[in-house]
């Protein structure tokens, strides 16, 4: 996700790999919403806080020539030492976050990674 700094909105491809991750990093308090606009575009709102964006950095990890995974017992420990940022993640449960890997003790398939 490229933003401005100051930007209020961004646009990104639509997929519905890519509406599964925004709706958990809506759920995850990171952006205000997202609007699909049509078939290869989404609207996403971005929040702010104080002045500061909640959303400082959101990265794709695995993209199809190369895939990264992660064992449920890594995730564990990246989750304690990983205070400030989350991991969205694919397993057979769905399209989780890194905490609720470790609630229903999954690994998976690391789709983004935010700051």
């Amino acid at each position: 996700m490229n933003s401005r700094i100051g930007a209020k909105k961004v646009i990104v491809r639509n997929s519905k790999l890519s509406i599964q991750c925004l709706k958990k990093v809506y759920e995850l308090g990171f952006i205000s919403g997202f609007t699909i606009l049509n078939q290869k575009k989404v609207k996403v709102y971005l929040k702010y806080r104080n002045f500061e964006p909640t959303l400082r950095n959101m990265s794709t990890v695995s993209v199809p020539s190369r895939s990264a995974f992660l064992k449920k017992k890594r995730i564990q420990n990246n989750a304690k030492n990983n205070a400030n940022g989350f991991l969205i993640m694919s397993t057979d449960v769905g399209v989780i976050s890194d905490i609720e890997c470790v609630y229903f003790s999954r690994g998976g398939k690391i789709l983004v990674d935010i700051t």
